[in-house]
């Protein structure tokens, strides 16, 4: 196998990364950094990305957004590692960590994305240890102790590539569309970064039980498809010059984490003012799938077809020729996010 080199310019973009991060880190700008590198793609999880930012979050004693930093990281990585195990075990309900023994890693190249699902597994495991070692230092260092206890119940569960989760605590009930709300409402107002509001919805979830996650999952499908709408559609193409049918999925889960205000002014197309709140790119696919997992995990069978919400069909009213003409509103919008 032969991956290659880096095309240019993904190497010129992580060097104008690196320069921004290092200007930022130099006028004290941290918890703005953290802030964007946890809204930015996977490229700025990278361990030499990421190593010089917590040793001046270290440095300046600024504990709080290292946790946040090493947290929101390792919810990343973990929970791309647990959808390939529950992928994995889907196949093959015998999978376990005996079925990755002996794979070789020498040449692993984590860029590299045609690898059979137990070597992705194995080396995605072994990636997410090293991240423990270096994060436990830190947060040992740093002394935080909510994140070394997590970290070292993470550590444990990726060994055994065992997810656990923690005794049911709120009772089984329908879940209605204000306990829905509350939840993201909760999530979004002690957010900074949507990377923390998946993780604090993820938190809050893991205690419910099989039947509340699809009732949750229900209304979340409710909502996307009320956001179904070509005006919505042309707002989302608006914001970064292009929307295909998966960003247009992304930008509905994004908008919903927003919370219940925005979604109805989207609907009601009240738009004047909503451009303010684009200051992360409008994406959260990672949102569709926390309930997902989860019930996979208690239950080890899949949604059943019952959560499914049919979107309605659209007839788009628009091109992009003419889009701004047809909604002059969307001008202050344009290419907000590209």
């Amino acid at each position: 196998m032969n991956t290659g080199e880096l095309p240019e310019w993904l190497n010129q973009r992580k060097a104008a990364s690196e320069i921004v991060r290092d200007h930022w880190l130099r006028t004290g700008k941290t918890e703005e950094l953290v802030t964007a590198i946890l809204l930015n793609d996977e490229s700025s999880l990278d361990h030499k990305f990421i190593a010089p930012v917590a040793k001046e979050l270290l440095r300046r004693k600024e504990a709080k957004s290292l946790a946040r930093l090493l947290e929101g990281r390792l919810f990343l990585e973990t929970f791309d590692l647990w959808s390939l195990v529950k992928e994995a075990r889907t196949l093959d309900p015998t999978f376990s960590r005996s079925t990755i023994r002996g794979i070789n890693l020498f040449l692993f190249d984590p860029e590299y994305q045609e690898y059979d699902l137990p070597t992705r597994i194995a080396g995605l495991r072994r990636k997410i240890l090293r991240i423990l070692r270096e994060s436990m230092r830190l947060a040992k260092r740093a002394r935080i102790e909510d994140s070394i206890q997590l970290m070292d119940v993470t550590h444990r569960e990726v060994q055994a590539l065992q997810p656990s989760l923690p005794r049911v605590t709120e009772k089984d009930k329908k879940i209605s569309a204000s306990d829905f709300w509350e939840v993201i409402s909760s999530a979004r107002t002690k957010s900074p970064d949507s990377t923390t509001f998946l993780r604090l919805v993820y938190g809050r979830l893991k205690a419910w039980t099989p039947d509340s996650l699809l009732s949750f999952q229900k209304h979340l499908n409710e909502q996307l498809a009320l956001l179904h709408r070509s005006e919505i559609s042309a707002l989302a193409f608006a914001l970064s010059g292009g929307c295909g049918d998966d960003a247009f999925h992304y930008f509905k889960l994004w908008a919903i984490s927003m919370g219940q205000e925005f979604v109805e002014k989207l609907v009601t197309w009240d738009i004047v003012g909503l451009q303010n709140h684009f200051i992360e790119t409008p994406d959260l696919e990672l949102f569709h799938y926390l309930a997902e997992q989860l019930y996979w995990e208690r239950t080890k069978r899949m949604f059943p077809e019952s959560v499914a919400v049919p979107e309605p069909s659209i007839s788009l009213n628009w091109s992009e020729e003419e889009l701004f003409r047809l909604y002059p509103e969307l001008t202050p919008f344009s290419m907000l996010v590209s």
